[in-house]
């Protein structure tokens, strides 16, 4: 993710000071506070996995999800020739946004759009 910045993500780092990388004479772990918070920016090419691992976006996920689930893909547990649900999150991971109107998740790619924004309002 591109942010044009300097960014200290916030989380323990390893330390490690020697005369060489397999002659480390000391090492200790620094907490890192970062100061900036990185913003998620999506487009429709940014993918279902990538929204969803961002809990801010739970509710919109949520809907995705519950409109996958009355597709004409399927969605119910019937393994006869219906794709469970376990297999539509499978398949939505890695499926760019714009792929929501594609298999008829959303009505058009305009939906995708208008998602694409609420998405970036909602993480900024």
């Amino acid at each position: 993710m591109d942010i044009n910045d300097w960014f200290v993500e916030s989380k323990d780092y390893k330390i490690s000071l020697g005369s060489s990388s397999r002659d480390l004479r000391l090492c200790a772990v620094v907490a890192v506070k970062g100061l900036k918070r990185k913003k998620a920016v999506y487009t429709a090419d940014s993918t279902f996995g990538d929204v969803a691992a961002n809990p801010a976006n739970r509710q919109i996920v949520e809907q995705i999800m519950a409109a996958s689930a009355n597709s004409r893909l399927g969605g119910s547990d019937d393994t006869q020739g219906r794709i469970t649900g376990e297999m539509m999150a499978a398949m939505l991971r890695y499926m760019p946004l714009r792929g929501l109107a594609l298999f008829g998740f959303v009505d058009s790619l305009g939906t995708v759009d208008r998602l694409v924004e609420k998405l970036n309002r909602a993480n900024n």
